[in-house]
């Protein structure tokens, strides 16, 4: 690339630039000090000729890691990226969420305070141990809860749903308490069930305290973490149809008040392919703001801790993180075809075909496809009788030597058995005909 840009400034006459000296001349200082960097730079007159070898030079360029504005790494810098946007986060991740590979990072591991997105550990908790038509009474103790409020009063009766639309649009801290009491009685059992789960999801810079995120001492969580969590909380459909919803209504009833929930998720509004999740506000804290977004099969989640401008970042790292993410299939369903040995069917038949269930697919972060392959496991010969969909086998398939998927392996035929007609002693004879052919051959000699 040296050479390309030495034989470049040559052809064209352009002056150098010194990245260290800040300035243009035909002959830098640089030159005899090799950590002054130059470049050149192109006059009016010469621009389409630049253009022109520029693009050439492309051709030439491989993916590369960086550190960017010195916030973070940007991980990998793979095909053509959109140049890295920056942000104004104290901590950040964007994770790519079928493999979880993190694309960007930014004090990722430091413990800080996550406000209302604690509510996203609370929601998932609920919607695995909870039946959502229950019908809640509302306790005492979860009425008047400081902060953002469903104003819900002692009484009153919502389903276990219902609470989780306060919970996750209004960001209703009441709710919170209300759900933590309805699954376990005790606002600190139900902190310590909510550490039991970090634990098991391998956040381990987090710690709760309570279900709704207000300040106190000891309740914290990375940026890391945030994205683990809610990249395992995306693969529950009840959570994705919650935190995707912009608005939902509760109906008047003998006991329950009117409610209108509104998703306070502006990304939903404003940024395609926004599918949740949550925000956060504490004055201690600052702005934090956990999102994702799906495209062209691609799953991103972007987390923001301290963030002024969270809703400009969020916005600029996803359409950074998608710019890099390529959805690619390997095997569609059903598009493989193979034949299996029977034994002891029906009519003749000597071999069945068999198909991939389902598609196996990847997501690609470096600008390729890779070294696809494929691996095949089934038996030599299977026994009749056998119907279609059974199960025979698996095909994996490979990038670059890691796994990336499986699928089984199954009939598209059904055949009976021989045996149930003529008796087991033309089953076997039909069998050893099958393993020993020569048998066959030297019966009929």
């Amino acid at each position: 690339m040296k050479q390309l840009f030495l034989a470049c400034r040559r052809f064209l006459h352009l002056p150098h630039f010194c990245a260290k000296c800040r300035q243009y001349s035909e002959i830098c200082h640089g030159q005899k000090n090799r950590e002054h960097i130059s470049f050149f730079v192109s006059r009016t007159r010469l621009l389409r000729r630049v253009a022109s070898l520029l693009l050439t030079a492309a051709l030439f360029i491989v993916p590369y890691r960086a550190v960017a504005d010195g916030m973070g790494e940007w991980i990998p810098a793979g095909g053509t990226p959109m140049e890295f946007p920056g942000h104004s986060a104290a901590a950040c991740v964007v994770m790519e969420v079928r493999s979880g590979q993190v694309l960007y990072e930014a004090n990722a591991d430091t413990p800080m305070m996550i406000a209302s997105t604690t509510k996203i550990m609370t929601a998932i908790l609920a919607i695995e141990l909870c039946d959502l038509t229950r019908v809640i009474t509302i306790p005492k103790q979860a009425v008047g809860i400081e902060g953002s409020s469903a104003y819900l009063y002692e009484g009153e009766q919502l389903t276990m749903e219902d609470l989780l639309y306060a919970l996750m649009l209004q960001s209703a801290n009441d709710a919170a308490v209300a759900i933590a009491l309805a699954v376990d009685g005790d606002v600190a059992l139900f902190a310590d069930r909510m550490n039991e789960k970090a634990e098991a999801l391998g956040m381990t810079s987090s710690h709760f305290v309570n279900p709704n995120g207000l300040p106190a001492d000891g309740h914290q969580a990375s940026a890391r973490d945030m994205a683990k969590l809610t990249a395992y909380a995306l693969q529950n459909e009840t959570f994705r149809t919650i935190v995707s919803t912009v608005k939902y209504s509760v109906k008047e009833g003998e006991k329950t008040a009117s409610h209108l929930f509104v998703n306070h998720n502006r990304l939903l509004r404003t940024y395609d392919g926004a599918i949740g999740v949550k925000t956060g506000y504490t004055k201690q804290g600052g702005r934090c703001l956990v999102s994702a977004a799906q495209r062209d099969g691609v799953t991103l989640v972007c987390v923001t801790l301290s963030d002024p401008n969270d809703w400009r970042d969020h916005a600029s790292l996803l359409d950074w993180g998608f710019s890099l993410c390529q959805y690619n299939v390997a095997l569609q369903a059903q598009s493989f075809r193979s034949v299996i040995h029977v034994v002891g069917a029906t009519d003749g038949v000597q071999e069945l075909t068999l198909t991939n269930e389902s598609t196996i697919d990847y997501i690609s972060t470096d600008g390729r496809t890779g070294d696809v392959t494929d691996k095949i496991c089934m038996p030599d010969f299977i026994y009749a009788p056998a119907k279609a969909g059974d199960r025979v086998g698996s095909i994996t398939y490979y990038r670059d030597g890691e796994e990336i998927g499986t699928s089984d392996l199954v009939l598209t035929q059904s055949v009976e058995a021989e045996v149930k007609k003529r008796g087991f002693a033309a089953f076997w004879e039909k069998l050893m005909d099958w393993l020993l052919p020569s048998r066959k051959d030297s019966d009929h000699r």
